[in-house]
């Protein structure tokens, strides 16, 4: 993180496993600001549109440096199908230093 790195893990595993992974390897951090997008929670393109969106407005105003995005397979399945879905997630991405899918 010092060096400026911005780390990319896909873990295959469910959120909250992918979460412990995170912070047992120290990629998370207490007080890091983490997203979390799921198919689940997000059914639809439009749903999910809205909640990039919404994450994209929140990161942009908040002053800590560290940030991350947590993915479930199954939410990055739907970004990655739709164009619009996946530019609207790289744009948040690239706020992040930590991307764990």
């Amino acid at each position: 993180r010092e060096a400026g790195i911005n780390l990319w893990v896909l873990t295959g595993d469910k959120l909250e496993t992918a979460r412990n992974i995170g912070f047992s390897a120290k990629v998370l951090v207490a007080g890091m600001s983490i997203a979390t997008f799921d198919r689940e929670a997000t059914s639809t393109t439009a749903s999910m549109t809205a909640m990039l969106d919404r994450e994209a407005d929140r990161f942009r105003g908040l002053e800590i440096q560290q940030k991350a995005i947590m993915v479930t397979g199954a939410g990055l399945e739907l970004i990655l199908g739709d164009t619009e879905l996946k530019m609207r997630f790289l744009a948040v991405a690239k706020e992040c230093s930590v991307v764990i899918a």
